[in-house]
């Protein structure tokens, strides 16, 4: 439910980037500048956040204070008046909510070692129903409401802090500075040869910049598919909510049953097949001109794009000490949100050039890359020393 608010605050902001570039006048390139500076917030965070978490072993404190800067931060976007506000809202944003996943993934991962893959689909179907459900309160807000794309904001923002309650009267009093095997927290020349040892580490590495190149299509996915459906398809506001929700809606159905065969059958094959059908998917995507027709369609891709989210999880959390668990995550999260960061910027000058439907083919041929580097990934998907 955690999971699920603070993703929710992230799926209101994207659809409401098309209402705000409408009302300030932006560009293509200038909204996507926007885009650009969230995924910025986003590999900030993520490069405190692991150590952070692995050093204090405070999991919990640090889920609350990422639903409370989510959701404060949501407010103050619908108190923005010029581009600069806007952009350190979105910053905000990102940055609260990856805070959230070195902290809770590296608790479940201990928690479960022989079921991760699965743990974490479960974990990730939270993400899913509140990102998916945001957009559609969001949009609904926007097509039917008299009061403005800024009360879609304020609206949206309740869930987190909502939550942000919960954790700090439920959970918080249980929480206790244990690191990823239940001993005080790391001190600072264990943490940093550690950290050094991942780094160095090939397969890391390689599942991170593969990992890289797949968020890259997803956040270009998340931001130019609203724009795609109201400036090409012309659809309403209410449409590009639901595409994001069947988007998110397809994962959720996905993820448990990929992490599941991913845990039995390997991580290897399960990627390969959802990378595969996902750089298919989204380059059909683009022959479909039938509203109806592409939301079912998108529901398909979010199929097999997010289905793999976990599996790669899984594998990181596979491939390091549980006592690193957290700042494995954030380097992966980092190397994602450095990657995604970039797609803004190329997808904006090509949309405002060659037009809407360029972007996605883009977007086709980075999930190609995607695929090509889980191939020359190494073999062995465990590590001995994972279980220490």
């Amino acid at each position: 439910m955690g999971h699920g608010a603070s993703h929710w605050i992230m799926g209101t902001f994207f659809l409401l980037l098309p209402k705000i570039r409408e009302e300030f006048g932006f560009s293509y390139a200038e909204i996507s500048l926007i885009g650009t500076v969230f995924y910025v917030g986003s590999l900030a965070s993520n490069v405190i956040g692991g150590p952070a978490v692995d050093m204090s072993g405070r999991r919990i404190l640090f889920q609350i204070v990422s639903l409370l800067i989510s959701g404060l931060a949501l407010i103050g976007l619908g108190l923005s008046g010029n581009f600069y506000m806007i952009a350190l809202m979105g910053i905000l944003i990102a940055a609260a909510n990856n805070l959230w996943h070195p902290a809770a993934m590296s608790f479940l991962s201990s928690e479960y070692p022989g079921n991760r893959a699965f743990v974490l689909s479960l974990h990730g179907i939270g993400s899913n129903i509140g990102e998916a459900i945001g957009p559609v309160a969001a949009g609904a807000i926007l097509t039917w409401s008299a009061w403005g794309w800024q009360s879609g904001a304020y609206v949206n923002a309740i869930p987190a802090l909502l939550m942000s309650v919960v954790f700090l009267v439920v959970l918080l009093p249980k929480d206790r500075p244990v690191a990823g095997v239940g001993r005080p927290g790391v001190d600072l020349s264990t943490y940093a040869v550690g950290l050094l040892r991942i780094v160095k580490d090939k397969a890391v590495l390689g599942l991170s910049m593969m990992a890289g190149f797949r968020s890259m299509a997803q956040s270009g996915l998340k931001l130019f598919l609203p724009f795609y459906i109201i400036d090409v398809l012309g659809l309403p506001y209410a449409y590009a909510g639901m595409a994001l929700t069947a988007l998110l809606l397809g994962g959720l159905v996905a993820s448990p049953i990929a992490g599941a065969y991913a845990d039995r059958i390997g991580r290897r094959r399960v990627l390969m097949m959802g990378l595969g059908s996902s750089t298919v998917v989204i380059i059909a995507m683009t022959f479909v001109g039938n509203g109806t027709a592409y939301v079912i369609g998108i529901s398909l891709l979010g199929f097999t794009m997010f289905a793999v989210r976990p599996v790669i999880q899984g594998w990181m959390m596979d491939l390091v000490p549980r006592s690193m668990a957290g700042s494995a995550i954030s380097l992966m999260f980092s190397i994602q949100a450095f990657k995604s960061a970039i797609v803004p910027i190329i997808g904006g000058v090509i949309a405002d050039h060659y037009g809407l439907v360029a972007v996605f083919y883009f977007l086709g041929a980075v999930l190609l890359l995607a695929n090509l580097v889980v191939f020359f990934l190494p073999k062995e998907e465990t590590r001995a020393e994972a279980a220490d």
